[in-house]
């Protein structure tokens, strides 16, 4: 219960109520019942602020992919990763190097070779035989292989995108590091063929399977064993590179987190990530990592789409990518508020969006190659556990929003290049923007239900309703309520005005 018999008419407040359950697996449709009541409704939107709205509203950039979620585009738009749920297996065992792996000169080749390809996590489903061809290679970091079944139409005008991929890996691996060589090959394999995802063809993929040749002490007759991500041959020339670095953030955190912390002898077996009760990255955080690797190391700044799409809608949002499901819409503002957050922690620790700012970088790598996972992990940096963290985050975000001043402790200072934009940039709450193009954030495009009298909420596992509450004139008890049925909460209250 909130009292509020000392609140004065006018001041305003943004409550966020924050669902503590845990996603269970599989559970994609499960919902926990929260009530807000109260004996008043929050007092009316100011007339001009209404008006204000509408204009705004007629001004935001159209075609915005983050927008635009009915589209066929999306299907082939957002990469994916195969996920580890340590659904009872998992490990690997390998005699590995652990050493820098040297770039040298780019070589090309005709070579055959074959790989086995799963669109699964179950490691006892079977890998497609594929026979790939090799197109292109830097010595000591990567090799790529096009599927032969590719069209050839289509294979020679994947063949004209490749310029990027030398720097795209090179610089990614320089930003992360590179802690462990998986198998014999030194190069990390890139293969390119067309990727099924539960929600249609996808455009990058990375599955932790291929890093493991032993399940329950057999060895897996379709093994890779080999480091490896994939690409789809459909994917846009601009879209190549960075989706590529996403993908190595997925490799490589999955190196730093797993395969790091067993035991040299044991790394091939699949069921020792079990033994060990090891864990991959929190996905929607792992997701987070990726795109913004994909900013930061690429240039990508179609990245801030992503959290535009959260912003727009913060409410019903889930930290849990698999609670999410296999909806666009909810996976893409899962997206978008853990990029905001880690971008949040960013900002706090004194880091920027400048690739080249040594403070950023380190403190990038720091959280990825940390065996730990989580917001617990980014909030240790501050001294706090993930629920203190959160807490500032929402509070600087609804500060934020009506207060323009305050963005600097929500997000690093966006940064903008001749040819990018990349990050966020909030206007003032009053301003009437003559226009507003990509990354560029007016509060009032957001939107904030107010309080009534009964505000009852259907929410996901670590989904959060946002609401707002302009105390009235008339106040009858001055309490806020909340109700759960059974299911762990946390409320966070900032008076913004």
């Amino acid at each position: 219960m909130w009292d509020l018999s000392d609140a004065k008419e006018g001041e305003e407040y943004i409550i966020v109520l924050l669902n503590q359950s845990e996603f269970k697996e599989k559970s994609y449709f499960q919902r926990s019942e929260f009530l807000i009541s109260s004996a008043f409704s929050s007092q009316s939107i100011p007339a001009d602020e209404e008006r204000l709205k509408e204009k705004i509203l007629e001004k935001l950039p159209k075609g915005n992919e983050a927008d635009n979620l009915d589209a066929d585009e999306w299907k082939v738009s957002v990469p994916t990763s195969i996920r580890f749920q340590l659904n009872d297996d998992s490990s690997f065992k390998n005699n590995s190097k652990d050493e820098n792996i040297e770039a040298s000169t780019q070589v090309t080749g005709v070579s055959q070779k074959y790989f086995y390809l799963k669109n699964s996590d179950d490691p006892s489903a079977s890998g497609e035989k594929t026979e790939f061809s090799e197109i292109q290679s830097l010595k000591g970091q990567y090799t790529a292989f096009l599927d032969k079944s590719v069209d050839p139409s289509k294979a020679s005008e994947f063949r004209s995108k490749l310029g990027c991929l030398d720097k795209a890996v090179s610089e990614t691996i320089d930003w992360l590091g590179r802690p462990v060589q998986i198998g014999d090959e030194p190069e990390i394999a890139l293969l390119v063929s067309p990727i099924q995802s539960d929600s249609g063809m996808a455009i990058g993929s990375f599955n932790f399977l291929d890093l493991f040749e032993s399940y329950q002490g057999r060895l897996m007759p379709d093994a890779n064993f080999r480091e490896s991500i994939r690409l789809s041959p459909d994917i846009s020339d601009w879209k190549l590179c960075a989706t590529t670095s996403h993908e190595l953030q997925h490799l490589i955190s999955y190196l730093y987190k797993v395969i790091l912390q067993i035991p040299k002898s044991e790394r091939g077996e699949f069921n020792s990530v079990r033994k060990y009760q090891l864990k991959p990255e929190q996905a929607s955080l792992d997701e987070g990592f990726s795109h913004n690797i994909e900013e930061l190391v690429q240039g990508a700044s179609y990245v801030n789409s992503h959290m535009t799409r959260f912003l727009k809608s913060p409410s019903e949002t889930s930290l849990s990518l698999e609670a999410a499901g296999g909806i666009p819409l909810h996976n893409v503002k899962t997206r978008g508020l853990a990029t905001l957050l880690i971008q949040h922690a960013l900002a706090r620790a004194g880091g920027t969006l400048d690739k080249e700012n040594p403070l950023t970088r380190s403190l990038y790598k720091k959280w990825i190659s940390s065996p730990e996972t989580g917001l617990d992990n980014i909030a240790r940096t501050f001294g706090q556990n993930r629920n203190q963290f959160l807490e500032q985050f929402f509070k600087s975000l609804s500060s934020t929003l009506f207060d323009s001043g305050r963005q600097d402790s929500l997000i690093p200072p966006q940064h903008t290049t001749e040819e990018k934009v990349m990050g966020l940039k909030f206007f003032d709450r009053t301003e009437e923007a003559t226009e507003i193009k990509a990354g560029n954030i007016h509060p009032l495009m957001i939107d904030l239900p107010l309080v009534r009298r009964s505000n009852t909420m259907l929410l996901r596992p670590e989904a959060f309703a946002m609401i707002r509450l302009i105390v009235p004139h008339d106040k009858k008890d001055a309490t806020l309520v909340f109700k759960s049925k059974d299911n762990p909460y946390s409320i966070f209250i900032t008076r913004v005005r």
